[in-house]
């Protein structure tokens, strides 16, 4: 089906060679409730520290911390998740 999007079908998610599309698809729904879980602990930490913004990179919308914030509890989700993955791969599962 996908082999006449040829720019988009030598990803391997498409190309089924890491995971399935479905199992890819869960953890992309997972891991974006992650994100906005990370991002409203970012919130409630700058709150109690009654500071409006992180940063001044940009006026307005906050610093480095702001780009961030779902994304360092993402990531790690994400580790694990393909390490277990790959390790039951390993053993034939």
């Amino acid at each position: 089906v996908l082999e006449g999007i040829s720019p988009v079908s030598r990803f391997w998610v498409f190309r089924r060679e890491v995971m399935p599309v479905g199992q890819a698809l869960i953890l992309g729904l997972i891991l974006a409730g992650i994100g906005i879980l990370g991002d409203l602990a970012e919130s409630l930490i700058k709150r109690d520290a009654h500071a409006k913004d992180a940063g001044t990179l940009i006026p307005g919308m906050g610093g480095m911390l702001d780009r961030i914030d779902s994304n360092m509890v993402a990531f790690p989700v994400l580790y694990y998740w393909m390490n277990a993955w790959f390790f039951l791969k390993s053993l034939g599962g």
